[in-house]
């Protein structure tokens, strides 16, 4: 990794305009002018990993991702629509470290209280419900005997569709990425998490993203993943920005997306 800091040290980042013509070269074949192009982006990726930076994450994961993202954008990369190339590099940088983090956001996560609330939080939750009491995090936290500071900390890792799956994505229409899920599908979801099978879930969504497109993964990634992960989606201009879309063209993949992975996890026998 220390070489990617001296590649960074070493070479400055290049003009707008002679990026975009080594992108169109590189998108001919020229290794040389795709070498150059991740050189002198090192430092932007450097910052952007840092910014993505996590605890159970490595750094120089995050770079290395960040640095390959420049191979992605130099792929999609269309100059006919007019933007320039370290935009649209930007913004697979930030696509690419967004999934790692959303990816170790799944599968992180091995404390006391992570492995109590997989073990007794299904049964303890169904205690709180049969006797009137609220399931959160307080009320698990004394009914298991643990922290709970400790258990809010794991409950997004255990019960990640509990608070998620409800927030809009973003749309005009305002919907969210449970609304695609018929109810009783949705109460399968979560009873399926809640019944320690959430790694199966995390597998299949998985296997989904593998499916796509680079450009339906990155906007899957970037927005219906993020949602249902809980965290922060990528504005739809700056998706449509990096893949040369329009915004209404990204809302339409990704209403589109939503219906083809319900289909999926139907497939994969997540959903009834």
């Amino acid at each position: 990794m220390t070489d990617l800091f001296t590649i960074a040290r070493n070479v400055s980042p290049l003009p707008r305009a002679q990026q975009t013509a080594l992108a169109v070269l590189a998108q001919n074949g020229d290794r040389s002018a795709s070498d150059q192009l991740v050189k002198c982006n090192m430092r932007l990726a450097i910052k952007i990993a840092g910014q993505h930076e996590r605890k159970g994450i490595e750094l120089e994961d995050l770079i290395a991702t960040a640095a390959g993202a420049v191979l992605d954008a130099i792929r999609v990369f269309d100059p006919s629509k007019g933007a320039n190339f370290p935009t649209v590099a930007r913004q697979w940088m930030i696509a690419r470290c967004q999934e790692v983090v959303q990816g170790n956001s799944c599968v992180s996560g091995d404390s006391r209280a992570t492995r109590a609330l997989f073990r007794k939080g299904p049964q303890a939750a169904r205690e709180l419900q049969a006797e009137g009491i609220e399931v959160n995090p307080r009320n698990i936290a004394n009914r298991l005997n643990l922290s709970v500071s400790a258990v809010r900390e794991a409950w997004q890792i255990v019960f990640p569709s509990a608070t998620s799956l409800s927030t809009p994505v973003g749309d005009s229409d305002g919907s969210t990425f449970g609304d695609v899920l018929p109810s009783r599908n949705l109460n399968q979801f979560e009873a399926l998490a809640r019944h320690r099978k959430s790694e199966a879930i995390q597998v299949a969504l998985a296997n989904f993203v593998g499916t796509l497109s680079l450009r339906d993964r990155h906007i899957f990634v970037s927005r219906n993943l993020a949602e249902y992960l809980g965290n922060d989606p990528t504005p739809q201009a700056d998706i449509a920005e990096a893949n040369g879309i329009s915004v209404a063209r990204v809302c339409q993949i990704g209403k589109n997306l939503n219906v083809k992975l319900q289909s999926f996890l139907v497939e994969s026998d997540i959903l009834a």
